[in-house]
């Protein structure tokens, strides 16, 4: 079966319904189950708090079988896990349709929807995009699994419980944390970005290993939320050292295929 951009089934129609964005009048159609539910909430959060979503137009869309606008990957709107809010108001590659107020309101809201196990956040805003802005743009980034768990949360209901199969590592992440990637001082991290939630869950994993210790972790979590980003490399690259070192690899710092091999053992999917 064919997949979206963030891996989830595509291109089946019958994986959704028409759902109501509650406090309004608008229906869309989109993934049944928690992922709908997590994007009609977003939906519902700013039609009370930032701005109308009702009106003349209906410019509020969801499952759409087509591939990303400029590429050829399926957009995540093919798996019903991607709805636009006031498209009109926010169109494609248009930047500042938003007040800082208003950003500021829906950032404060998408903390409701970080992981408790993994804590990443399983919803992205186009908003937030690097390169092309898309703030119409809400779409889920999490796994299955993830999605249950904060919807699980948010519903007040217990939240299932995991396994490290569940945490997905970027090999690029630990590397450009290390300052191994160009532009790495210039751009800094954020401690919402996906990049820095996989250096926190490697240092987790090598603080229970006994390959750090809790005053380094608690450190380059200090510096690293202070932007203090060289700080922060110096921090870390001795962490990939000295797990090389201990399970006999030749310690170049660098967390490659082979370090990368030592966390799988334990469950994580490094990507």
């Amino acid at each position: 079966m064919p997949t979206s951009q963030n891996g989830w089934s595509a291109n089946d129609i019958r994986l959704t319904s028409v759902q109501l964005i509650p406090g309004t009048t608008r229906r869309v159609r989109l993934r049944s189950g928690d992922a709908g539910y997590l994007l009609t909430r977003i939906a519902a959060f700013i039609d009370k708090y930032v701005e109308d979503i009702d009106g003349g137009i209906f410019d509020d869309w969801g499952y759409a079988e087509r591939p990303i606008r400029g590429g050829v990957a399926l957009s995540n709107h093919a798996s019903g896990t991607a709805l636009d809010a006031n498209a009109t108001k926010h169109p494609l590659g248009v930047t500042g349709t938003w007040s800082a107020a208003e950003k500021a309101k829906i950032h404060a809201h998408l903390r409701d929807y970080v992981d408790p196990v993994t804590g990443k956040n399983v919803i992205r805003w186009g908003e937030d995009y690097t390169r092309r802005k898309d703030g119409m743009h809400f779409e889920i980034i999490g796994t299955a699994a993830a999605v249950a768990r904060v919807a699980a949360k948010l519903r007040g209901k217990p939240v299932p419980p995991a396994t490290s199969r569940d945490v997905t590592i970027s090999t690029w992440s630990i590397q450009y944390g290390c300052n191994q990637k160009p532009g790495y001082l210039a751009k800094g991290m954020r401690p919402t970005d996906a990049t820095y939630m996989d250096i926190r869950q490697f240092l987790a994993w090598a603080r229970r290993l006994g390959y750090t210790s809790t005053a380094t972790e608690r450190a380059w979590m200090d510096k690293a939320s202070k932007g203090l980003w060289q700080g922060a490399a110096n921090l870390l690259r001795p962490v990939v050292v000295n797990v090389q070192k201990k399970n006999r690899l030749v310690p170049d710092g660098i967390f490659g295929p082979k370090t990368g091999a030592v966390m799988a053992k334990y469950g994580y999917k490094i990507v």
